[in-house]
């Protein structure tokens, strides 16, 4: 079900510039108290959510263009390159996941993000984004049952594929180091399934 922002309780305070703001939720919605003119439009932005539905979505994907510290509540902090997979919106926010931090769903603001055509995105990157889901599983699987060796390799190579991925996904590689690193990361995938006794790729 669509949420609203304002049942979530929002306590915090932030410094930065030359003084501190304090942002808080009352029954008429968010207000915001700040000596910095410069914060006006982050203000504005802010006190929307309260007023604003958040519409579900799905497939919608995109990468972060500037870092963001989540200095909201409920914020995500994302670095730039990030892949996010957007899960609601509203105006002029996002609301969804990070791979980088798979356990937790936060905000972060639409100008923060360049979204992604799901119909061109590599498809290496979907069979990772699979890979690295079923995997979860497991390795969880592996910790209970204390195999320790399993464990500690399968997570290993589970970082390093993130890392991959979010490098495809950034778009910064040229044609030939695309080429090589989906290479490396058709391999590790293949070891890992191999240790596994997974289908490989």
């Amino acid at each position: 079900l669509p949420l609203q922002f304002d049942q979530w309780p929002v306590n915090k305070a932030v410094t930065g510039g030359t003084g501190n703001r304090n942002i808080s939720t009352s029954n008429d919605g968010i207000s915001e108290s700040t000596p910095e003119s410069t914060l006006e439009s982050q203000s504005s932005r802010i006190s929307n959510l309260g007023l604003t539905m958040w519409i579900p979505t799905s497939n919608k994907y995109g990468v972060a263009i500037h870092n963001w510290h989540g200095h909201v509540t409920h914020g995500l902090a994302l670095d730039v390159g990030d892949f996010v997979e957007i899960l609601e919106e509203t105006t002029h926010w996002f609301r969804g996941t990070c791979p980088r931090k798979p356990r937790k769903v936060g905000l972060f603001p639409k100008t923060y993000i360049h979204l992604k055509d799901v119909a061109k995105l590599d498809p290496v990157v979907g069979e990772c984004t699979l890979v690295l889901r079923e995997w979860s599983e497991i390795w969880k699987k592996l910790f209970v049952e204390r195999e320790e060796y399993k464990f500690t390799s399968l997570r290993k190579v589970m970082l390093a594929l993130l890392e991959s991925r979010r490098e495809l996904l950034s778009a910064t590689l040229t044609q030939d180091q695309t080429y090589d690193l989906q290479m490396k990361v058709i391999s590790k995938i293949d070891w890992g399934n191999r240790k596994l006794g997974l289908d490989l790729v």
